[in-house]
């Protein structure tokens, strides 16, 4: 690894305060969402980039790890982020369903990034990355009206110009870029597959920076969601350690199955929530709160996953 990626929760923390203080300054403000879109297009196409598509095609085979990962973050999860919420947040309702979209919606981006600093199996994290998308986006109106009785609208055209954006352009980019060849090719590719981790720092700095002035008027948000979103990741830890020594997967697909499974698309139900409930603020500030807690706990997920015995066995 490299000296970055061994610093990735001291850089990760750092980009977040990096981002609170440049949403004082409203030219940061104004421009953080458009920088924001472009680091996760740089950070998925270095990911593309270093993946075998042939080995893509080929992951959902593993049957096992599908069904598996399919359970955990369409059926138990969200369940167990229903009682948790039930437990935790009952007399907050919009707090609740910020919750609660921020953990039904599979990570669709930087949990491959994670995967990759952990020497898990990103290939077959990466077959997923299509099916979780379209199935959050299906289930998540299901889930607000089922658990909270609430029906929720969103934009079809925000879903395909996310799909657009942070899936197909940087794949294709990534084909083109891999069939040809030359020095400068190879300068293109080295620099992008070995820079993830800052590709996602600058996409968490732009992210607090666009929201910053917001936050600090409302941090204490944050306080009411950490104790849930603790629970709901030691539960969902202790459920993929389990089921994968149960099934005996291989390490690399262990630690594989635990991003997919931990990683949430907070910016993707941002998205969401921004047109759904507009009249709600409460919502959205729960899901710009909540990568202030899940980015450290995966930084640490990586750390523990790379350097813990049991895992090496």
């Amino acid at each position: 690894m490299s000296t970055l990626e061994k610093m990735q929760p001291l850089v990760i923390l750092s980009a977040m305060m990096i981002g609170f203080f440049l949403s004082k300054i409203a030219l940061f403000t104004t421009y953080a969402p458009l920088f924001l879109l472009l680091f996760l297009f740089f950070m998925m196409h270095g990911l593309f980039l270093d993946v075998s598509f042939k080995e893509t095609k080929t992951a959902l085979s593993h049957k096992g790890f599908l069904i598996s990962a399919l359970i955990l973050n369409f059926i138990v999860g969200p369940l167990v982020a229903y009682g948790i919420g039930r437990i935790f947040l009952d007399e907050e309702p919009f707090i609740f369903l910020g919750f609660l979209m921020l953990v039904v919606t599979p990570c669709t981006d930087w949990y491959l990034l994670f995967t990759k600093l952990a020497k898990g199996n990103v290939p077959l994290a990466a077959s997923l990355l299509p099916v979780n998308l379209l199935l959050q986006i299906a289930f998540l109106p299901f889930y607000l009206y089922l658990f909270s009785g609430v029906r929720g609208t969103f934009s079809i055209s925000m879903l395909l110009e996310s799909i657009f954006y942070m899936f197909l352009l940087p794949s294709l980019l990534a084909i083109i870029i891999k069939r040809r060849k030359g020095r400068v090719v190879q300068k293109w590719r080295a620099f992008f597959t070995s820079n993830g981790i800052l590709f996602l720092s600058l996409a968490v700095m732009m992210m607090f920076a666009s929201e910053g002035s917001y936050l600090s008027r409302h941090f204490s948000v944050l306080y009411v969601l950490l104790l849930p979103l603790l629970v709901f990741f030691t539960i969902a830890f202790l459920a993929v350690f389990l089921i994968s020594k149960v099934l005996r997967f291989k390490t690399c697909d262990r630690i594989s199955l635990h991003f997919i499974t931990l990683a949430r698309n907070s910016p993707l139900a941002l998205a969401m929530a921004a047109t759904a409930f507009e009249n709600q603020p409460e919502v959205s500030l729960a899901l710009v709160l909540g990568p202030l807690i899940e980015l450290p706990l995966l930084a640490f997920v990586a750390y523990l996953l790379l350097h813990g015995k049991e895992y090496q066995r």
